[in-house]
């Protein structure tokens, strides 16, 4: 269908080339895109009443999770566990709470540019109950994790840090309807004065999510009630860090949303793309002067949402719903900007609930809760490759692959103008650690593409992981990265 497929192109006009290039690209996308998420692992294994959890990337590649465990109805402790090797496998969970009678829940974490760790959280006391809540943050540097700070009184507690280490800390002043939002930074060592920007008794302004631009900028969503009762309006909200100051605030839409559940991204040209439920999820995307109209993503009622943009700045979405009595988690991918692409990648009985999705060296990290039965949940982690790609009909040189990842069959294929003229090609197949474990040599007149079995040169299954292919023809060398699991 390839062969046949190029020279279709080849013969036509330009735009009809356009026209059938992408819709090849929709084709390969949709057939492989199903099943490219891997088997989820198992974080946490503690069969516990788990509540919440996060992760994040350092930039020496190591991924960290933080979450909270239930002890009691008044005593909940943060743990902590870290991957080396892109989340195949996980550290012992260590308990980081220092805390032996408070109730700690929704943590957040973030590295900044020299590794060091930061996770803020909701503190409460509950034992005897005092009803204030802290903001509080603890921070992990020289290899050690520092006593817990509070920085305030507040809840739903979240932080982001910009491309100058600056760290923001956010909250509620109180619940969704009593209080405006609230932040300090802590910037060389010090924390700031804690700013409240729309400090108004008659409205309401909640943010739910945040995200900075290249050059500091703060995009962040949230709701809006001009009343301060009880509608919630999806809005944004702009903060710029030249001037320091904030913007007015831009309703995302005009209907009230069921949830608080929004979330922002980043797109290549600085610009945000927001996500909310109404109650099926919706985006809108910022043109630099204004929100375009909102566009649904899919018909699903949605209890929670993420998203990223892949590096052509198209949007990736996971949303959680149930369906029958079961709970599932979907992926849903803008095709080139031409099509939704919609695939399930985990279901339970009992619960699925709060993603958080990572965009980092052309893939996608996810990890979620999961719960097979009541009061029992885990933190499950997975992964995709989402660059989907097409072959180079130009020059017929690139070297693809397909499915990546792969359970049992991967597809290569190189190309060649002229393949007739070609040499033989020689193909590696390494691990990760370098060691070669498959080599195969191919007349190039005879064939410019190869299926690997998955199996070592000795006939035996190689383990899960990642694995690099270098194919060499013509004094041209390529290779590409892809995962076994």
């Amino acid at each position: 269908i390839n062969e046949i497929l190029y020279l279709y192109w080849k013969f036509q006009p330009s735009t009809m080339k356009n026209t059938i290039s992408t819709i090849c690209f929709c084709i390969i996308s949709i057939i492989g895109y199903s099943q490219v998420w891997t088997e989820p692992v198992n974080i946490s294994n503690m069969h516990a009443f788990i509540q919440s959890s996060d992760f994040c990337i350092d930039n020496s590649g190591v991924f960290h999770c933080v979450w909270n465990k239930t002890i009691n109805d008044n005593h909940s402790v943060l743990f902590y566990s870290k991957s080396q090797d892109q989340g195949f496998t996980w550290s012992e969970p260590e308990n980081i709470s220092q805390n032996s009678s408070r109730y700690y829940i929704n943590p957040k974490i973030l590295s900044d540019s020299e590794n060091n760790l930061y996770v803020a959280f909701d503190n409460y006391n509950f034992s005897p109950p005092d009803y204030s809540v802290y903001v509080s943050v603890i921070s992990y540097t020289n290899n050690l994790w520092n006593e817990v700070q509070n920085i305030s009184i507040g809840l739903n507690t979240f932080i982001i840090i910009d491309d100058y280490n600056r760290l923001y800390c956010f909250w509620s002043q109180g619940g969704y309807n009593n209080g405006e939002f609230a932040y300090q930074y802590f910037d060389e060592g010090v924390w700031s004065d804690t700013f409240v920007p729309f400090d108004d008794d008659t409205t309401l302004a909640v943010l739910t999510d945040a995200k900075a631009d290249s050059f500091g900028n703060l995009h962040c969503v949230g709701i809006y009630d001009s009343t301060a009762t009880s509608i919630r309006i999806p809005a944004y909200f702009y903060y710029n860090y030249e001037t320091q100051t904030w913007d007015d605030i831009a309703l995302l839409s005009d209907v009230n949303s069921l949830t608080t559940d929004l979330d922002i991204a980043i797109a290549n040209t600085q610009n945000p793309l927001a996500i909310w439920n109404e109650p099926e999820p919706v985006i809108s995307y910022f043109n630099g002067d204004f929100w375009n109209p909102k566009q649904e993503v899919c018909e699903i009622e949605s209890h929670e949402l993420q998203v990223e943009l892949d590096e052509n700045s198209n949007p990736l979405i996971i949303v959680t719903y149930s369906n029958n009595n079961e709970m599932y988690i979907d992926c849903c991918y803008l095709c080139n900007d031409i099509v939704w692409i919609k695939s399930t990648i985990d279901s339970s009985l009992n619960a699925i609930f709060k993603p958080q999705l990572i965009m980092w060296n052309d893939y996608s990290y996810l990890v979620y809760q999961k719960s097979d039965t009541p009061q029992d949940a885990d933190i499950y982690f997975c992964k995709t490759d989402l660059q989907l790609s097409l072959y180079d009909y130009e020059n017929r040189r690139e070297l693809t692959v397909y499915p990546n990842p792969f359970s049992s069959e991967i597809y290569f294929n190189w190309g060649a103008v002229n393949p007739g003229n070609m040499s033989e090609c020689y193909i590696q197949i390494y691990n990760e650690f370098g060691k070669n474990v498959h080599s195969k040599y191919i007349h190039a007149g005879v064939s410019n593409s190869y299926i690997w079995d998955g199996k070592d040169s000795r006939g035996n299954n190689t383990d899960s992981g990642i694995y690099f292919c270098e194919v060499i023809f013509d004094d041209i060398k390529k290779s590409i990265k892809f995962i076994k699991y």
